[in-house]
């Protein structure tokens, strides 16, 4: 059974205190592992004050000047961190440059229970900010937290090279053993959520008819992305999700349900959510069959952070406004996050632009988000087309907003008008039946993007 957020950071504070003289202790399913003492047993008692001391909900211990609390899960990092550190060092009895030479050894790999090739530069940053929030809180032991040192942020922008191209996206999409399967990866890869935003969602947080879904706002772990927006749209999942629910779902009418739970074979409550690392497993199991009949796979990254950005390197590339990005994947208007992340994609937009310009050649992006097979009515629709020629469905965002702007001036048109005024009445519902005719759609866009 999946354990969630807040039990997990209570896990973790259950064995600072347990595993302070340390031993041989149970890990998983009866496996055994052996634990080193701290170096000071009272440390135990000091980490967990720390932790108290950023909690959201604790009035016993006070936060330090200058801080915030933190989530359960950065709690939960952090205990972890202060976990491995303990056995190494006392820590109120050292110094600045002996931590900060501890750090070196963990990254380099020179302490006992951390890896042989070391740990990874983002992994020892959790670590020092992990001793800096103590030091916050301890500040009579001789250790300004600001001299601990921390590693710069590795870089995370997104390799244009790893995005998954339109034949590999229907490659995959097959390559789903069952219904759950195809809508989870069209969830994460359409729409752009995290594992933990996928996982939490629950079927009284879908709206089917307007296709639309919001974010579970009593699910921890979400990094504020909740707040960021009610509705989004489920754009080309929304078929998809609708076929899983009506075949295979096991309780498609219970709104307290998750969306995405085990398989009936499994024989887990539907109120039971999925565990953190089984949304990546299935997806890389999709994968790993797709790139046996599509080679260019392998090697691609398909965890559902590299779908998310899948979705926004397309969605970028399709011209849909950043604003609108940023809502969808749940960052605030803000974020820097087109500015560090995408940066590359801008940068090649600019190339592009600068191209045309002088009339070079340029390479067209073929349009990812436009499927091979239509998900409503399994046609085969142009590699370039933003809505179906056949039934209609919009395949891209702007797609979506351009007949979603069309339909609401329609409806304001029918509220405006004087009921008596039948011709203008006729001309409106002449309108009206008109968006409803897919080349009229396609003409629409068309005019929208000339514009």
């Amino acid at each position: 059974m999946a354990r969630d957020y807040p039990q997990q950071y209570a896990d973790t504070r259950e064995r600072i205190d347990r595993h302070k003289q340390g031993g041989e202790f149970e890990v998983w399913n009866g496996r055994t592992k052996e634990f080193p003492p701290y170096k000071d047993s009272d440390d135990a008692d000091r980490i967990l004050k720390m932790a108290g001391a950023y909690e959201e909900d604790n009035t016993l211990e006070d936060t330090p000047e200058g801080q915030k609390t933190k989530s359960v899960t950065t709690l939960k990092n952090y205990l972890s961190a202060l976990k491995k550190i303990a056995p190494h060092v006392a820590l109120t009895d050292t110094t600045v440059d002996e931590l900060n030479e501890l750090m070196q050894a963990a990254y380099d790999g020179e302490l006992d229970n951390v890896k042989d090739d070391g740990l990874s530069k983002g992994s020892v940053r959790v670590y020092q900010n992990a001793l800096r929030q103590f030091y916050y809180v301890f500040d009579d032991v001789g250790v300004d937290p600001e001299n601990i040192k921390l590693f710069q942020p590795e870089h995370e922008g997104v390799d244009p090279a790893d995005m998954l191209k339109r034949e590999e996206i229907q490659t995959i999409r097959d390559a789903a053993t069952c219904s759950r399967n195809l809508a989870l990866f069209d969830f994460l890869l359409y729409t752009g959520q995290r594992n933990t935003a996928t996982r939490t969602l629950r079927i009284k947080d879908l709206d089917l008819e307007k296709e639309r879904f919001r974010l579970n706002g009593e699910a921890a772990g979400l990094k504020n992305a909740e707040k960021n927006g009610k509705w989004r749209d489920l754009l080309l999942s929304a078929a998809s999700i609708k076929q899983y629910l009506n075949t295979e779902h096991p309780a498609p009418d219970d709104p307290d349900a998750y969306v995405f739970v085990a398989r009936p074979s499994d024989r887990l409550d539907p109120h039971t959510m999925l565990d953190p690392t089984t949304i990546g497993a299935i997806i890389g199991r999709m994968a790993d069959r797709a790139a046996k009949e599509c080679p260019s796979i392998e090697g691609k990254p398909t965890h559902p952070h590299a779908l998310r950005h899948n979705f926004v390197t397309i969605a970028l590339r399709r011209g849909m406004d950043e604003s609108a990005i940023k809502h969808q994947i749940g960052h605030a208007s803000d974020s820097s996050v087109m500015e560090s992340t995408y940066a590359h994609l801008k940068d090649s937009d600019h190339i592009r632009a600068a191209r045309d310009a002088f009339d070079l050649k340029t390479e067209d992006h073929e349009s990812e988000l436009t499927p091979e097979v239509c998900p409503r009515c399994g046609e085969n629709p142009p590699a370039d087309a933003r809505l179906c020629p056949w039934c209609g469905l919009a395949f891209t965002p702007d797609g979506e907003a351009v007949m979603d702007d069309a339909d609401d001036a329609v409806r304001q048109s029918y509220r405006d008008v004087d009921a008596d005024d039948t011709d203008t009445v006729d001309k409106i519902q002449l309108m009206d039946d008109l968006l409803e005719d897919n080349d009229v759609k396609q003409a629409l866009l068309e005019r929208v993007e000339d514009e």
